[in-house]
């Protein structure tokens, strides 16, 4: 019987060491856990500062863009406004341009008129 609990320890003890070197090799995992956790927390607080920075840029390249598009509609009235302003001049010019048209004809066909007139009286049929 004592041979028998000799054994018993023996058995307890080797599973005890085997136990006691797989703590020791948790440990060494758990311990590079904790440092890889570390790491990425650190790598997280980088990165959400790099996203607090390009919100930041977003936010003002966004008040750039409300602002070029406000400009934009100025320009977009503007233009709105010179093209009626041209179409406008460009009746008015058809309009003077007809009207010397018309003129420019009635000179001419009273200059006909008065040298027909003259030309007749020269001939004497008048």
């Amino acid at each position: 019987m004592r041979s028998e609990v000799l054994a018993r320890i023996s058995v307890l003890e080797d599973r005890v060491t085997g136990l006691t070197e797989r703590v020791s090799r948790l440990e060494g995992a758990f311990t590079q856990l904790v440092e890889r956790i570390s790491d990425l927390d650190k790598r997280i607080d980088a990165l959400d500062k790099r996203i607090e920075s390009l919100d930041k840029r977003i936010d003002g390249l966004d008040k750039r863009i409300d602002g070029l598009d406000k400009r934009i509609d100025g320009l977009d009235r503007r233009i709105d406004s010179l093209d009626k302003r041209i179409d406008g001049l460009d009746k008015r010019i058809d309009h003077a341009t007809k009207v010397s048209w018309a003129l420019t004809l009635t000179i001419i066909a009273t200059l006909l008129v008065q040298l027909t007139l003259a030309l007749l009286h020269a001939l004497g049929k008048i």
